[in-house]
C-alpha cells in the first residue's frame, strides 16, 4: 500500500513539474514586442505647431460710410432689419410657423430618421458583445441510449461463446446527464452523472466462465452509477484570456464605435438641418427685400406716371419702370418658392409625424443671426478637435482590435499542449439506490491524468497569420495619422470660413452703407429741374436694384458667419454640445487604450 501512494506522489510532483515549466516557456514565450499604441504621442508634433498659429484678426462692423471720396454721412449706420415677409411663401393664407432653430434641434433629435436608423447598431451591437460572452456560459446535457446486441461470435467479454450453438443477448440503457462549460482560460469542464443497466441472457451467457466471480452471473440485471469530472486545459496554445476573450474584446470595442457612428450621424444631421435653417433666414429675408425692392419701383413707376406731360417726364420713362416692375416680380415669385423648398428641406430633415412633408404649413425662421465677432484661439480649437473627434476614437479602436488580434496570432504560433484529465466515483449493484449507496462509500475511484502534444512543422499557416495582423496594425496606425492632418486641416478651413465670412459681411455692411448714400442723393436730385430724362431714371432704378443686391449680400454674409461657427463646432467635434445636446454616453477624451 505505501509503494502504491509513494509512486502516485512521485507522478503528482512530476505533472507539477511539468506544469509550471510550460507556464514558465509562456510567459517568456508571449512577452509583447509591439509598443502599445500611444495617441497623445502621434499627436505631439501637430499640437506643437499648431500653438505658433496666430489668430486673425476680426474688426468691428462699421458704423458710418467710410470712403475716401465722400464724407461720412450724419446719420449713424444700423444693421440690417429682420422683419418678417410679407408673403413668404406662393401660396397665400398658409399657415405659418415661426420656429426657434433649438426647438427645430430638439425635434430633430427625438425624430430624425437617419439618426433613428444608426441609434439601432449600437442595441445590436451590444447583443453581439453578449453573444460572444455566452460562449463561457454553463450548458446543461442529458443524453439517453438504448443498446441491443445479439452477439454470434465470440468477444474479449465472452471469449467462450460458440456461434454456432449458441448466442448473447445484450441490452444496455444509459443515461448521461450533468453540466460543461469552456472556461475564459481556453480550457474545457465537464461534470456528469452517469447511470446503465445491463442485462445479459441466453445460452451464451450462462456458459461464461469468471474465474473468481462465479457469483457475478447470478447478478443480471445489475446497475452501474458514475459520478465524473473532466477537465481539458491548454497550456501553450489556446491558453489564457489572450487567445480566448479576443472575440469578446473585439465585440465591445464595435459596440463602442457604433455608438460614435450614431453621433457622427446625429451630428451630421444637425449640422444639415442648420445649413438649412440659415438659408431660410437668408432665402425669407430675400423675399422681404424683393418686396421692398418692387414696392420703391412702383413707387417710382407711380412717380413718373403722375408727372407724364411736365417737364422732361415722357411714356418713355414710365415704360423704363414698368419693364423693371415686371423683372423684379418675376424675382420675387422664383425667391417665395425657394422659402418653400427650404421649409419643405427640414420637414424632411425633422421627420416630425405632427410635421410631415405634405403637410402645407410654411416653416419659417424665429431666430436672428449674431453679427459679434467671435474670437478663437486657433490653437486650442485643434487641441480639441484632437481630444473631441469621433473619428479618431473609431480609429483608435480599430487600432485596439488589431493589437487584439496580433497577440491571438502570436498565441497562434505556439505548440498545442494540453492537460487533460479525469477522476470518477463508481458505484455497483443489482438495483439503482444499492448502486448509489455503493457508489457513496467511495470504493471504487478511477482517475487519468495526462499531456495532449501537438506541433505543426515549419508552422507556416501561424506565423503567416501573426505577420498579416501586424500589418493590419501599422495599417491603422497610419491611418490614424492621416485622420490627424485631416482633422487638423477641417478646423483650419473652417476657421478661415468664419474669419472671412465676417470680413465679407464688413464689406457687405460698408457696400450697403455706400448704396444707401447713393439713392438718397438720387432721390434728392429728382426735385432738381430737368432731372427727369431716361438716363436719370435708368441710374435710379439700378440704384435700387444695387441697394437690394448688396443687402442680399449683407444678409448673406451674416447667415454663412453663423453657419460657419456651427461648420467650426463640427470640425472640433463639439457640435452637439453647441447644440445643447447631450448624449448618454460621450465619448472620452483621448487616451491610450489598454486590454487585458
Amino acid at each position: 500500500m505505501s509503494r502504491r501512494y509513494g509512486f502516485h506522489r512521485i507522478m503528482a510532483g512530476t505533472a507539477v513539474a511539468c506544469v509550471v515549466a510550460v507556464l514558465v516557456i509562456w510567459v517568456a514565450g508571449c512577452s509583447e514586442d509591439d509598443k502599445p499604441f500611444d495617441p497623445l504621442i502621434m499627436q505631439r508634433m501637430t499640437r506643437a505647431y499648431a500653438d505658433e498659429n496666430s489668430s486673425a484678426q476680426m474688426r468691428p462692423l462699421p458704423t458710418r460710410l467710410e470712403s475716401p471720396y465722400l464724407k461720412p454721412g450724419t446719420q449713424p449706420a444700423t444693421g440690417p432689419s429682420f422683419a418678417a415677409a410679407t408673403q413668404p411663401g406662393t401660396i397665400p393664407g398658409r399657415i405659418i410657423r415661426r420656429m426657434t432653430l433649438q426647438q427645430l434641434v430638439h425635434i430633430a433629435v427625438a425624430h430624425n430618421s437617419d439618426a433613428k436608423v444608426t441609434a439601432y447598431q449600437p442595441a445590436i451591437d451590444q447583443a453581439r458583445v453578449v453573444e460572444a460572452e455566452a460562449a463561457f456560459d454553463l450548458k446543461y446535457f442529458a443524453n439517453f441510449q438504448f443498446a441491443h446486441q445479439d452477439d454470434l461470435y465470440p468477444t474479449a467479454n465472452e471469449p467462450n461463446v460458440n456461434p454456432f450453438t449458441q448466442n448473447t443477448l445484450f441490452q444496455n440503457p444509459e443515461l448521461v446527464t450533468g453540466i460543461k462549460a469552456d472556461t475564459p482560460t481556453g480550457g474545457s469542464v465537464e461534470f456528469h452523472y452517469q447511470t446503465d443497466q445491463f442485462q445479459r441472457s441466453g445460452p451464451g451467457f450462462s456458459l461464461v466462465d469468471f474465474p473468481g466471480l462465479t457469483s457475478l452471473s447470478k447478478i443480471n440485471p445489475f446497475w452501474v452509477n458514475s459520478l465524473q469530472l473532466q477537465i481539458k486545459q491548454p497550456l501553450l496554445q489556446n491558453f489564457g484570456a489572450v487567445a480566448n476573450e479576443a472575440r469578446i474584446a473585439i465585440a465591445r470595442n464595435t459596440q463602442r464605435s457604433s455608438l460614435l457612428d450614431f453621433r457622427l450621424q446625429l451630428e451630421k444631421s444637425l449640422y444639415e438641418l442648420e445649413e438649412a435653417y440659415w438659408n431660410l433666414v437668408n432665402a425669407e429675408q430675400t423675399v422681404k427685400i424683393d418686396e421692398s425692392l418692387l414696392q420703391a419701383t412702383n413707387d417710382t413707376a407711380g412717380f413718373l406716371k403722375n408727372r407724364v406731360g411736365t417737364e422732361n417726364t415722357t411714356n418713355t420713362e414710365v415704360a423704363q419702370a414698368n419693364a423693371a416692375v415686371q423683372l423684379r416680380a418675376i424675382a420675387l415669385i422664383d425667391d417665395r418658392r425657394k422659402v418653400e423648398d427650404l421649409s419643405d428641406k427640414i420637414k424632411a430633415i425633422l421627420n416630425d409625424p405632427d410635421m410631415p412633408v405634405s403637410m402645407p404649413d410654411l416653416i419659417v425662421p424665429a431666430d436672428v443671426p449674431i453679427d459679434t465677432p467671435v474670437v478663437f484661439d486657433d490653437a486650442e480649437q485643434i487641441r480639441t478637435a484632437l481630444t473631441f473627434r469621433p473619428e479618431l476614437a473609431q480609429q483608435q479602436l480599430k487600432i485596439d482590435n488589431a493589437a487584439i488580434t496580433v497577440r491571438a496570432a502570436k498565441n497562434n504560433e505556439l505548440p498545442q499542449l494540453d492537460l487533460v484529465g479525469q477522476v470518477g466515483f463508481d458505484g455497483f449493484a443489482r438495483q439503482f439506490d444499492e448502486a448509489v449507496n455503493d457508489q457513496l462509500r467511495f470504493d471504487f475511484v478511477d482517475y487519468t491524468v495526462g499531456f495532449q502534444f501537438t506541433v505543426p512543422i515549419g508552422n507556416r499557416e501561424a506565423r503567416a497569420i501573426t505577420v498579416r495582423s501586424q500589418y493590419q496594425r501599422l495599417q491603422a496606425i497610419e491611418s490614424y495619422r492621416g485622420l490627424i492632418d485631416q482633422i487638423t486641416a477641417d478646423v483650419i478651413t473652417a476657421q478661415r470660413d468664419v474669419v472671412t465670412s465676417w470680413r465679407l459681411m464688413v464689406a457687405a455692411r460698408q457696400a450697403r452703407i455706400g448704396a444707401d448714400e447713393e439713392l438718397r442723393r438720387l432721390n434728392q436730385d429728382m426735385e432738381r429741374p430737368g432731372s427727369m430724362n431716361p438716363g436719370f431714371i435708368e441710374a435710379k432704378l439700378e440704384a435700387q436694384l444695387r441697394l437690394s443686391t448688396v443687402q442680399q449680400q449683407e444678409i448673406t454674409a451674416m447667415t454663412n458667419y453663423n453657419l460657419a461657427l456651427a461648420k467650426l463646432e463640427r470640425a472640433k467635434g463639439t457640435l452637439l454640445r453647441y447644440d445643447n445636446v447631450t448624449l448618454e454616453e460621450e465619448p472620452r477624451p483621448t487616451v491610450p487604450l489598454t486590454w487585458k
